[in-house]
């Protein structure tokens, strides 16, 4: 619990989660409410707007009515704080130190996003696009003086304020339902020197609203990928007509609409529509409404902790005319991050590698030449796509095959095992599945439970078999079974494992355990994490798995590769019945 009452020096967010609670313990009050009227307070003190007064507790009301007066419509409701004095003071205290407006505004930022319902943006599928991602994207388009820049879910305002800070003679507009997050989104135009009425709370997807306008030289924007969207909506949109009607999908048409010919356009999309099958019809709309130009593959952890959905960035272009058909020699530039500043926790970690694909875009965005340098960035003409169109980048990721010379491709050496168990079986048998197996070893702990009836199909495994999980291949759950290890074992009943591994099998009797090492190799590891496709439960397929390239140098070397793995087998084994002996002894047995 102490943990809750600390405010950790330089996290924003830390400081966020501390004002909500003293809000949510110490009055009845909106938490998001309260929150943002004493930013807004605060704010104004920062400007000089309450004349050399304090920012202490009796000065709050004063300072929000200097506020409504200096920026109209930023505040909806009346001036003033309802929070209790005691909870006003301990709340004023917390913010008076800290100075909202460094650097570039991103402490009140990153306290917004904190702030703002968590539970409502995740029932939209619609979370906060991580503002370094913001950056490069803005960067990438190169805005120009007295553009008009939208965003048509514009959120917080991210994309529209960074365009202020990359280009301040650019018209922003930006539109969103959602009244918090329209609120924030003023507070920061406000905060930006802007007038806040430059946000709109409409709903973009509406044609009937003619305040949105249209004709915009560039739109940047990341829509809620999930909602219902309704049927007056999706009936009258070409993607939400005859096919499943997804807001995002309605987003993508909404948004190419609304730019000028030639105009720019710059969306986060989920994985599904740009990798998977059912969405091919979005992809051949895209290529014949807009040209696009390249696609930027975001990385796994980017909107943790809130959602673990793989997503991508499409920056396209509007066609003068729209085309029958894709043009097949038309090129387009993929570009898979690596490095998403984020850690599996969500927490910050550094920086994130988009920028490395900046200036292979701008090019392709003028239509000039450029070299590639970076692997990651791949350059495919329509024509050469994958089946279906597929437009995910990590499709044509660098490192996905290795071109080793003199190596034998992984299919000739072995072949995979595809036996499985009956769900009606009821001999008993070991179950094995993707949480016993890692970094070369099966572990499981004895007693070793038997199973006599599957609740699904189950591989049937063999000693020397080689498993390795088709399911989040970086998590290196890969092992090798030999004859004596100890969950082979099981009273002479079989052994059985999930669906989701792959049973890699030696040819004759040749011996494959020399491939646990291999495949646990750093260039190997690599090549499997970029083969892997899919949203929230990336897999590896087997044809990208039995096309890896044996290097003649490990080809030779495999019967002591071979014999250091079913060594350690042995020796984790050992160790595995040391430990049982000393509990059972422990116990008094």
């Amino acid at each position: 619990m102490a943990r809750r009452h600390t405010v950790n020096p330089g996290d924003w967010s830390s400081l966020a989660r501390r004002l909500d609670e003293l809000i949510s313990a110490q009055s009845g009050e909106d938490p998001f409410e309260e929150a943002l009227t004493l930013m807004v307070a605060k704010l104004a003190h920062e400007r000089g707007l309450g004349g050399g007064v304090g920012f202490a507790p009796p000065s709050v009301d004063l300072l929000l009515e200097r506020a409504a007066e200096a920026w109209p419509g930023l505040l909806t409701r009346a001036a003033t704080s309802r929070l209790p004095g005691a909870a006003l003071g301990r709340c004023v205290a917390l913010l008076a130190p800290v100075d909202l407006h460094a650097d570039h505004l991103a402490g009140l930022d990153a306290m917004f996003e904190c702030i703002v319902n968590k539970a409502s943006k995740g029932q939209k599928g619609q979370y906060f696009t991580p503002r370094d991602v913001v950056s490069a994207v803005v960067e990438m388009m190169e805005l120009a003086p007295g553009e008009r820049v939208a965003d048509p879910a514009c959120g917080s305002g991210a994309f529209l304020r960074h365009a202020l800070m990359a280009r301040p003679a650019c018209e922003v507009l930006g539109f969103d339902q959602d009244t918090r997050a329209v609120q924030v989104a003023r507070v920061m135009m406000a905060a930006s020197d802007r007038a806040s009425e430059c946000i709109t709370r409409i709903d973009s997807l509406d044609r009937t609203d003619v305040a949105i306008g249209g004709g915009y030289d560039v739109i940047l924007t990341n829509p809620p990928f999930a909602g219902d969207v309704g049927a007056a909506f999706s009936s009258a949109y070409a993607l939400g007509t005859g096919h499943r009607a997804e807001r995002d999908a309605l987003f993508l048409e909404r948004c190419v609409e609304l730019l000028r010919p030639g105009g720019r356009l710059a969306i986060v999309l989920p994985y599904n529509k740009l990798g998977g099958a059912a969405w091919s019809h979005l992809r051949r709309w895209l290529l014949c409404h807009a040209r696009v130009v390249g696609v930027l593959g975001l990385g796994r952890n980017t909107f943790l902790p809130h959602t673990s959905q793989k997503a991508c960035v499409v920056i396209a272009t509007r066609r003068a005319t729209v085309l029958e058909g894709p043009p097949p020699d038309e090129e387009i530039v993929f570009y898979e991050s690596v490095r998403d500043g984020k850690d599996a926790r969500g927490r910050p970690c550094g920086d994130n590698d988009l920028s490395e694909a900046t200036d292979a875009i701008r090019a392709a965005l003028r239509g000039a030449p450029f070299v590639v340098s970076d692997s990651r960035v791949v350059v495919r003409s329509i024509g050469h796509l994958a089946s279906g169109l597929i437009l995910a980048p990590e499709r044509y990721d660098g490192r996905r095959s290795l071109r080793q010379t003199g190596g034998t491709v992984l299919s000739e050496l072995v072949e995979l095992a595809v036996e499985t168990a009956r769900v009606s079986e009821d001999s008993p048998a070991l179950v094995l599945d993707t949480g016993h197996v890692e970094e070369g070893f099966v572990r499981v702990v004895q007693p070793v439970k038997l199973v006599g009836r599957f609740g699904s199909l189950k591989r049937v495994l063999s000693a020397g078999d080689v498993i390795v999980s088709r399911l989040r291949p970086y998590l290196r759950q890969v092992a090798y079974l030999d004859a004596g290890c100890f969950v082979l074992r099981a009273g002479g009943n079989s052994v059985v494992a999930s669906t989701e591994f792959y049973v890699l099998r030696g040819r004759g009797d040749e011996d494959v355990a020399w491939l646990v090492p291999f495949l646990l190799s750093e260039p190997i590891q690599a090549a499997l994490a970029a083969a892997q496709e899919g949203g929230h439960h990336p897999r590896v397929s087997r044809e990208a798995l039995l096309s890896v390239v044996v290097p003649e140098e490990v080809l030779r070397e495999r019967r002591s590769l071979g014999a250091s793995a079913r060594g350690a087998c042995a020796a984790m084994r050992a160790a595995s019945d040391t430990i049982s002996a000393a509990v059972e002894l422990a116990r008094g047995r």
